[in-house]
């Protein structure tokens, strides 16, 4: 029998809000959605990298690929490249299950947008919001109400509400005390980030099909390629001052000065709630950055929202409880964790920022929906803890075949920049 919930509240207008509210709407036809957020909206919008898991789920959406690169200026990302992490002037890649070859050679073959593609996109999230409000025109089931609101001013006309409102937990700390978060500060310290955004200056020799992470002396820093600019950002623990080494880097990378102003610095707190539904009168459920929170690293934010939007349908129609929905949603972070944190545990470097990392332990090969056998092993081997052995070379050609069967190799997508 579904659950009696006949009007569903959507608090906050952040990527998770959109995400939640798009997919509620489809999902749920007969029901009432409803969608509250501030007038004045400020999303932070730094750019983004995703996983193959959200491009699925901006496909049930009605976001293709083709409206991910057209509209959202966006590239395709077969995976990710680390730098440095294993030695120095050391790179090595975690591909996306079947596009190793696609990372090495830097190759966009034809058909890698079939609607099947294990790919990921690089992409501006404001432009993906925007994109993904002009579809939500279609659902008479929606009403949007643009202004502050709280958890009294919600409760009496929602059968469940649903949090978006990120960090500040607007609803969710209104029925559930400060003590629900779980911090993982004292295994990932990272706190803050320096952005930047660079324009190309020959984006055909610029682009690359994949992000990459570069170890730095007290953190790492992403370079994301989007199809007008690329973006950097360096993640790191406020304990450290590296806003002249991200500087430094930025400018060897792009062999050219850049405009020191428009240095943004993002503040993040890094941990989980322990409950994520809390069932009341109405039920709340926090999804996005009320949620949950690892950092930057593998792109596992957008990954996290949608998979919590997805469970988040399990519950309405009781197909599962809200035990099992924060024990499958805990679960899941804490495997990430572990992923993570490995990148850090065993990077060949030593100072007293990685040296910290040296003790922890790492649930090692800890069952994850993104994070599968074949991710760590190319994170291990990668990192030098394990030789790669004669099957995982198989396994890597045999996915690449599979690949090209079918497809006219080799033609090249050159109209999305890539040689």
């Amino acid at each position: 029998m579904i659950r009696e919930y006949k009007n569903l509240t959507v608090v906050g207008a952040g990527t998770a809000g959109y995400l939640a509210v798009a997919f509620l709407c489809k999902a749920f036809p007969d029901k009432s959605i409803r969608w509250i957020y501030p007038e004045v909206n400020n999303p932070i919008g730094v750019g983004e990298a995703t996983v193959p898991d959200v491009h699925i789920f901006l496909r049930k959406i009605g976001i293709s690929s083709e409206d991910i690169l057209d509209h959202c200026n966006g590239t395709i990302k077969f995976g990710f490249r680390f730098d440095e992490f294993s030695g120095v002037r050391d790179k090595f890649f975690h591909a996306f299950p079947s596009y190793d070859e696609h990372c090495r050679q830097q190759r966009v073959t034809a058909g890698v947008l079939h609607p099947e593609s294990n790919i990921g996109f690089h992409f501006n999230v404001n432009l993906l919001t925007t994109l993904i409000e002009s579809k939500l025109q279609v659902y008479k089931n929606l009403s949007i109400i643009k202004k502050e609101v709280s958890f009294n001013d919600v409760k009496s006309t929602a059968d469940l509400v649903v949090d978006c409102t990120g960090l500040s937990k607007t609803i969710l700390r209104a029925v559930e005390p400060d003590n629900n978060f779980v911090s993982i500060e004292q295994l990932i310290p990272n706190n803050s980030a320096y952005i930047y955004r660079h324009r190309y200056t020959n984006s055909l020799n610029q682009i690359r099909p994949y992000s990459i992470a570069t170890a730095m002396k007290y953190g790492w820093i992403w370079n994301l390629f989007l199809r007008n600019e690329m973006t950097f950002g360096y993640v790191h623990s406020d304990n450290f001052n590296v806003r002249q080494e991200f500087i430094d880097f930025i400018e060897q990378s792009t062999v050219s000065k850049i405009d020191e102003s428009k240095i943004k610095k993002i503040k993040f707190a890094t941990g989980r709630c322990e409950t994520h539904i809390v069932e009341g009168v109405p039920p709340v459920a926090a999804v996005g950055l009320s949620s949950s929170f690892v950092e930057p690293m593998e792109s596992t934010s957008l990954f996290m929202s949608v998979f919590s939007i997805e469970l988040l349908c399990d519950y309405i129609e009781e197909k599962i409880t809200a035990d099992e929905y924060n024990r499958t949603i805990n679960k899941e972070y804490n495997s990430i964790v572990s992923f993570i944190l490995a990148h850090y545990k065993y990077a060949k470097r030593s100072n007293e920022y990685w040296d910290q990392y040296k003790q922890m332990d790492v649930n090692l090969y800890s069952e994850s929906a993104i994070f599968d056998e074949w991710s760590w092993n190319s994170l291990l081997t990668g990192l030098g803890v394990k030789e790669p052995s004669p099957r995982n070379l198989v396994e890597i050609a045999a996915r690449e075949l599979d690949v090209l069967r079918g497809t006219p190799y080799p033609i090249w997508l050159k109209d999305y920049g890539y040689s």
